[in-house]
């Protein structure tokens, strides 16, 4: 038992650092007032390889850490809370190992981190920058929608070709 906890205190350590990593190294796409970036792929990832309380933890560190890095600051809070309840929302969601609920689990994933940016830039964000409200939210919405479900599809394909080459692949949660 200790074993499995030392392999997922482990891999949940090298997700968080790859999702800080692909979010500030990889060329983010520059949109008004954020970027469209892979942090997602590497989050929905870990959950389907580790679970959703170290796919919680990677999102949330990972990529606040990267928002702030990057000079995003005013997003961080935001990122915390987000990436942080999607990947909960893909590992819980696909706890069910079956295709079935991987597929839901990544969607579902990646339609929340959409909505919960929209929200936090409609609701949130005009209190401290009045740059954000409504209209800002909603012209963005479909590049953070875009963005969830290009990530989703990223992580599936990517979960799918490990497990594929790896005969020996075992989910650790």
């Amino acid at each position: 038992m200790e074993h499995k906890k030392l392999r997922i205190m482990t891999y949940t350590s090298i997700f968080t650092a790859l999702v800080f990593l692909v979010t500030y190294f990889l060329p983010p796409i520059k949109l008004p007032g954020g970027y469209f970036n892979f942090s997602d792929s590497v989050i929905i990832l870990c959950a389907l390889i580790v679970g959703g309380k170290s796919a919680a933890f990677a999102g949330a560190i990972g990529a606040s850490l990267a928002d702030i890095a990057l000079g995003y600051t005013i997003f961080a809070p935001f990122t915390f809370v987000v990436k942080g309840i999607e990947g909960l929302i893909v590992g819980l969601i696909s706890k069910n190992k079956s295709r079935r609920f991987r597929v839901i689990a990544v969607f579902t994933g990646g339609l929340f981190m959409a909505i919960g940016y929209f929200l936090a830039e409609w609701l949130i964000l005009p209190v401290v920058d009045d740059t954000f409200g409504s209209v800002v939210a909603l012209s963005e919405l479909p590049f953070n929608l875009i963005q969830g479900i290009a990530n989703a599809a990223i992580a599936l394909l990517l979960y799918e070709l490990i497990k594929k080459s790896n005969k020996n692949f075992n989910n650790l949660k």
